[in-house]
């Protein structure tokens, strides 16, 4: 096989996996729209699972959410006039479990927040087990050498008229 054989085939192999993950993709999508589970798969060594965004809050406007956090927590405000990221991230994830609208611990709606529902789908992971990717190793250093050694050829761009 030559060089330019072997490139054309992990370039056709890679678009053919991500092709077949992004059907499993639509399958899984499909199964969790109707059934309202995220699905998850199991076939020899492998495991597909689905995943879904979880309940957020969204900083919609971030002048409003700043002049917020700089009126009732001023220490949480950075020189560069931005709620500390670590702070932000608690508070934020303590405003999203009191539900919609974004309020704080004393009920008053927080401006530029907007709180978002989670269960929006993700998409599918696929994992092997350790035993798996070292047969599908294995078997994959077998293929590429019983292709056999071969000269290196240059490899000619495409449309580039040859001699």
């Amino acid at each position: 096989m030559s060089r330019a054989a072997l490139i054309l085939s992990v370039l056709r192999y890679e678009a053919l996996a991500k092709a077949c993950k992004a059907r499993l993709a639509r399958l899984a999508e499909s199964e969790y729209r109707q059934e309202g589970i995220k699905p998850t798969w199991k076939a020899d060594g492998a495991t597909v699972s689905s995943s879904t965004s979880n309940p957020h809050v969204a900083v919609t406007d971030p002048a409003a959410f700043l002049a917020y956090v700089e009126t009732r927590f001023p220490t949480e405000v950075e020189t560069v006039r931005q709620p500390r990221p670590a702070w932000s991230q608690r508070f934020l994830e303590q405003v999203a479990e009191r539900g919609h609208p974004a309020c704080d611990a004393q009920g008053e709606e927080i401006p530029g927040l907007e709180w978002r529902a989670g269960g929006e789908w993700k998409g599918i992971s696929i994992r092997a087990t350790p035993e798996m990717k070292a047969l599908l190793a294995e078997e994959a250093a077998d293929e590429a050498a019983a292709v056999g050694d071969t000269q290196p050829q240059a490899v000619a761009p495409v449309g580039v008229p040859q001699p």
